[in-house]
């Protein structure tokens, strides 16, 4: 089943042993929201993680003990979509941005590579058989 919802797309409905509760299963993964219990920890631990939807009510109670708890604050975990040029050059790639007609820069230049690749030149195209081990 697809269904649009307010700015994502929704895939089906998924059920949430922890809260037992159902969520429809957006695109994009939903938050996981840290809780301290107040009382004795249970097995969960004093500090544990639930995965919640962002417009759910925060839990008063632990899904597992039902021992009072409280929403922490915590650090967002934000991932970069996008590899800087040093990153991409450590994963084995090779970038090239055009900057003239037949000129293109190696901005992931390695030791022993030349930094402008030019149409004709074959000594300034990059050894890939250096990068590239079977």
């Amino acid at each position: 089943m697809r269904v649009r919802g307010q700015g994502f797309e929704v895939r089906g409905f998924f059920s949430d042993p922890e809260t037992r509760t159902s969520h429809p299963e957006p695109l994009f993964k939903m938050p996981t929201y840290e809780y301290e219990h107040l009382d004795e920890p249970c097995e969960r631990g004093h500090i544990f993680e639930i995965r919640q939807a962002m417009n759910d009510p925060p839990l008063a109670v632990c899904p597992r003990c039902k021992g009072m708890v409280r929403k922490i604050m915590s650090c967002a975990s934000i991932r970069r979509a996008q590899k800087s040029d040093g990153e991409l050059r450590d994963l084995g790639f090779t970038k090239l941005v055009r900057r003239e007609d037949g000129v293109y820069e190696n901005v992931t230049q390695r030791e022993g590579e030349s930094r402008y690749m030019v149409r004709g030149k074959p000594e300034t195209v990059p050894d890939v058989k250096r990068i590239i081990r079977d």
